[in-house]
């Protein structure tokens, strides 16, 4: 267990300095210190807050145009609803500094959550979407790609960019497993709707299978891009920033230690010329 109360998992910690330290796993600081020195914990608290009220607010919006009973079935529905369930819990997890369960479950959450989004909202813009369906003067007509795709993955990738939260390579096992659960509902819909909840997938065609597949492939490579990226820009950026700080604390602390020293000189040695002296910024 680290010292802020989070679980360090199978990775080792990769610096510790001025009290703060950074994980390539589950720890409190990654969860709550924003990646940018110009914006506060405060701040990226109501920056999590306001997403998650607007992502809820479109998400039930866009549930009242197309039905709630289709809900269950369709893997857009399950990302839009572990995305809400993340974002609420990220700002959740600001609350409660000590509680190791809670962290590790947010990060959890978190690395399943954004590469599963992020690949479906790709492949339905890519394949799925009919061009030229969306009118600006009907609302109704974009709030579904809009509201169900663009919103959420848009808002875990601001997230994405405001956090330091380190991937955990082994948490793919969760994202597959979880898409494996899902797999039967769409035949199982079939009872309930009347209909495959994607025509596509009808579990009788060399089509449906490879569309499985296609799915299974996207979300693991949206894990390990994102991962990379998060754990090598993000380790990088932080070093970085805490090397300057460590210089600008030793520069300062020898600037402070010159100066006493001067002004001892001065104290014990009134009559001696000095040079005006300049006291150093604190």
């Amino acid at each position: 267990m680290s010292e802020s109360g989070g679980l360090l998992g199978s990775n080792r910690k990769i610096e510790r300095a001025s009290g703060l330290h950074y994980v390539k796993g589950e720890s409190h600081q990654q969860l709550t210190e924003p990646l940018w020195p110009n914006i506060t914990k405060n701040q990226l608290k109501y920056i999590r807050l306001a997403l998650a009220v607007v992502d809820t607010l479109t998400g039930i919006y866009d549930a009242g145009i197309t039905g709630w009973k289709p809900f269950l079935w369709y893997y857009s529905d399950w990302a839009l609803t572990f995305t809400l369930i993340t974002q609420w819990s990220l700002f959740i997890v600001h609350f409660f500094p000590f509680n190791a369960k809670l962290n590790n479950a947010v990060h959890t959450m978190y690395q399943i959550n954004l590469p599963m989004e992020v690949a479906i909202t790709l492949l339905y813009w890519k394949f799925f979407y009919s061009h030229g369906s969306m009118h600006i003067n009907d609302i109704n007509t974009y709030a579904h790609p809009v509201f169900l795709y663009i919103v959420p993955a848009l808002f875990l990738m601001i997230e994405y960019s405001l956090n330091q939260i380190m991937f955990d390579y082994k948490k793919i096992i969760h994202l597959m497993i979880l898409y494996f659960i899902y797999m039967p509902f769409t035949y199982l819909g079939k009872f309930v709707l009347g209909y495959f909840p994607y025509p596509f997938i009808n579990w009788s065609t060399w089509y449906s299978y490879a569309v499985l597949i296609a799915l299974a492939i996207m979300q693991l490579l949206a894990f390990f891009g994102l991962a990379f990226l998060s754990n090598y820009l993000k380790s990088r950026y932080l070093m970085k920033n805490m090397e300057q700080q460590s210089i600008y604390n030793l520069d300062r602390g020898a600037r402070a230690a010159d100066y006493e020293v001067q002004m001892n000189d001065m104290r014990n040695n009134p009559n001696q010329q000095f040079k005006r002296l300049d006291t150093p910024k604190r």
